[in-house]
């Protein structure tokens, strides 16, 4: 897992739509087996081959929501894959839907959000 490719993927991503499953494909290309979000920091940590590298995603600090709702979580979601809102605006939504953190696992091709002792999976689409 190279960071610097991580960068240039972060870097595509940020400049042009690219849909979650080609991301996907991208970070697995390079050895990404999971990378884990922490909504609260706006802080991403990729895993794989036995590195981990860690990334600011966003600069601000959200509050989380006390209620978790799955609902709101798929808005997101949904509101993000057709590219409605931005990364950032995307972690604001999953705070406001009581998301403290979540695990894209390529392994199990899901997605776990977390929060509140709660949880809610979303299968990862393929490419």
């Amino acid at each position: 897992m190279d960071p610097d490719k991580l960068k240039e993927i972060e870097d595509r991503v940020a400049r042009e739509p690219v849909p979650y499953a080609q991301v996907v494909q991208m970070l697995k290309a390079i050895g990404v087996k999971a990378y884990d979000v922490d909504v609260t920091k706006g802080t991403i940590l990729y895993r794989g081959n036995h590195k981990v590298y860690g990334l600011q995603a966003s600069s601000q600090k959200l509050s989380i929501a006390p209620a978790f709702s799955p609902e709101k979580i798929e808005d997101a979601y949904s509101r993000i894959e057709r590219r409605e809102i931005d990364y950032p605006t995307f972690l604001k939504a999953l705070a406001e839907a009581g998301v403290e953190r979540y695990t894209s696992d390529f392994k199990r091709m899901a997605i776990i959000f977390k929060g509140g002792g709660k949880e809610h999976r979303k299968p990862i689409p393929e490419a």
